[in-house]
């Protein structure tokens, strides 16, 4: 690890199985993200995220072990996020599942930003499955 890189790990009460869904299904990620994450999930293809704005991010497939780890690299406009990785362990702990992301490759500059956006985007992913309300809202 490198002192710009992101971690963040939440203990979500869930199963393996429904915490690989609400990471990869398109319209469960727009009710906790604001945007819908499409892919087939081979490695190597793309991994692409629509905004509700209109705009597109791109990345591609670097792992796939479901239900217990991905990854896959980020392209943003933002020079800063350019050819990162994000990484996301799924570890069994009880009747809870530890979530461990870990956001890699990061300037100081897109650090910061990470850090300000992962932990609300989790905040709402564990809402949305513990308590079924999503704490973004969507159009």
């Amino acid at each position: 690890m490198t002192p710009h890189d992101f971690v963040h790990v939440s203990t979500i009460r869930t199963t393996p199985e429904a915490l690989w869904h609400a990471l990869i299904d398109p319209e469960f990620t727009r009710q906790y993200w604001g945007r819908r994450i499409a892919s087939d999930w081979r490695v190597g293809a793309a991994v692409t995220h629509h905004l509700d704005d209109g705009t597109t991010e791109t990345g591609t497939v670097l792992e796939w072990d479901p239900p217990r780890r991905m990854a896959y690299s980020f392209a943003h406009d933002d020079a800063d996020l350019k050819g990162t990785r994000v990484t996301m362990v799924l570890e069994p702990s009880g009747e809870a599942v530890k979530l461990t992301v870990l956001h890699e490759g990061l300037t100081a500059a897109a650090k910061r930003a990470v850090s300000a956006g992962w932990p609300g985007v989790l905040a709402s992913l564990k809402t949305l499955l513990e308590a079924g309300l999503p704490a973004r809202r969507t159009p």
